[in-house]
């Protein structure tokens, strides 16, 4: 820094007096470019031109009645204090107009993730803890920069259920209660209440959509989206069948689900599972499928539908691990042993999280109650690490929510389309472009929203950081606002 600049610096300071370091601060919400945030209360960042226009800015901050209280020295940046009876936004507006002025902004408030144990959710955000590759995640963060969903995005979980009281309504799971976004939809199964008995259903409705920046458990890939319950087993049996599934899927589709998840197979083609699908196509409803857990050349039913002309709208989810591998490996049994690991097959569209072989595998919600046959919660009661293909599709659900809630004008068919496009080949040194392991490549989101045509730009509302190696298409226009960063390297 040039002596002038220390000089012209301290002839600020002299003119509007002392500032002091910040604080602890109130805050406000209003709109800012586009977009709702919330900000410092009575205080403007204003970056001005040249040390030299001291004299102009202490005359703008005599106006106002305004002082000083901080600042980037270095950048030539002063945080300003305005009075109570000014109006923030209105204020920057005013500064942004004023010489030598060359911008004027609110103060944000940034928030970090504070789920105690998304450091643990390498499906998530892999940074190479326990051994794994920093970036073999679906980019939901940066996602996150542009979309966290919305309450008119609706995400269908047909399954075993959600944490609930025997014979009541109540939801019991800290991290899946707010009766705002998990919604109760309907039992087709003949039990008597949603209460999940199996863990199942809770830990897939976590991965789709867990209460995320609770200071609780763990993250959900659309966090503002609605989770809508739909169950589709009894209390006693870990099993369904075509009609539970088909009378899930189309009262989700009458609902207004935007996608629904089913990580079931079955073993035989049946006419109620496709035309179901196919009413859910009606209604431009995705369904996300699991391709199972085999470790073979052999797609499970109905997932297998997926490249089948009139099933556009089914998403065929194959698994990767964190080090972003098709796995496959060998589970000695009491019959000699078995492969276990991801089913593959050309019907598969994308890949999502799966599990590991050294069960350092994906971490979601668990019923926080003992169940008949069913291990406890670990690490702690109402979270459990747990494998398979079940748990890979309902992140691309997730994934599908925030892309309906940028666009949910998009057909079925463009929506997968734009989940495949934006895939990424992790696998390209062995197969490169399309393959039976992977489909179009792991599930990153991000890359899907960047995709999703809007009719105005996205804007960040956080940094984001592109990885290496990462190389991502834009639809439209992508606007970074001052005081976020995208970070390419």
């Amino acid at each position: 820094m040039s002596s002038r600049q220390i000089f012209m610096m301290m002839v600020i300071a002299a003119v509007i007096g002392f500032y002091t370091p910040l604080s602890a601060f109130d805050t406000e919400e209003g709109i800012w470019m586009g977009v709702l945030i919330e900000f410092e209360a009575s205080t403007v960042l204003v970056g001005i031109d040249d040390p030299g226009s001291a004299e102009i800015l202490a005359s703008i901050l005599d106006t106002l009645g305004a002082s000083v209280k901080d600042s980037i020295p270095q950048l030539n940046v002063w945080i300003l204090e305005i009075p109570d009876s000014l109006d923030v936004l209105e204020t920057c507006e005013f500064l942004t107009d004023s010489f030598y002025v060359r911008w004027a902004e609110p103060n944000p408030v940034g928030h970090p993730g504070d789920d105690p144990y998304f450091g643990d959710q390498w499906n998530l955000k892999n940074t190479g803890q326990e051994g794994g590759t920093a970036g073999a995640d679906i980019d939901i963060e940066n996602a996150w920069a542009i979309c966290r969903g919305g309450s008119q995005q609706k995400v269908a979980i047909l399954d075993t259920g959600i944490p609930a009281e025997p014979g009541s309504q109540n939801l019991l799971h800290d991290d899946l209660d707010d009766p705002n976004r998990f919604v109760l939809g309907g039992i087709w199964s003949g039990a008597s209440d949603f209460r999940d008995c199996f863990g199942h259903g809770t830990f897939i409705a976590g991965i789709a959509g867990a209460e995320t920046d609770n200071e609780l458990f763990v993250a959900g890939t659309c966090p503002e989206c609605v989770i809508l319950v739909e169950k589709i087993t009894d209390g006693t049996h870990f099993e369904t069948t075509p009609v539970w599934f088909a009378n899930g899927l189309c009262h989700a589709a009458d609902e207004g689900a935007d996608v629904a998840n089913f990580s079931w197979g079955f073993g035989i083609p049946n006419p109620a599972v496709e035309e179901a699908i196919i009413y859910a196509r009606s209604q431009e409803m995705v369904v996300t499928m699991c391709s199972g857990n085999q470790g073979r050349d052999d797609v499970w039913y109905p997932c297998d539908l997926s490249d089948n002309e009139g099933y556009e709208n089914v998403i065929c989810v194959g698994g990767t691990d964190r080090w972003d591998h098709h796995v496959r490996y060998w589970v000695e049994d009491p019959f000699g042993g078995h492969w276990q690991g991801p089913n593959y097959g050309p019907e598969i569209n994308v890949a999502g999280p799966y599990g590991c072989e050294d069960e350092i595998d994906v971490l979601s919600t668990y019923p926080p109650y003992p169940m008949a046959g069913m291990p406890p919660g670990y690490p702690i009661e109402g979270l459990q690490y747990d494998e398979g293909t079940s748990y890979s599709a309902p992140h691309v659900a997730g994934v599908v929510g925030l892309i309906r809630s940028l666009n949910p004008e998009l057909t079925a068919s463009e929506v997968r389309e734009i989940i495949e496009q934006s895939a990424e080949d992790v696998n390209a040194d062995q197969y490169e472009g399309f393959d039976i392991y992977l489909g179009h490549g792991r599930l990153n989101a991000f890359g899907a929203l960047l995709l999703t045509p809007t009719e105005g730009p996205k804007i960040l509302q956080a940094d984001v950081n592109m990885g290496a190696g990462r190389t991502y298409g834009i639809v439209g226009e992508l606007v970074v606002p001052d005081g976020r960063t995208m970070t390419i390297n």
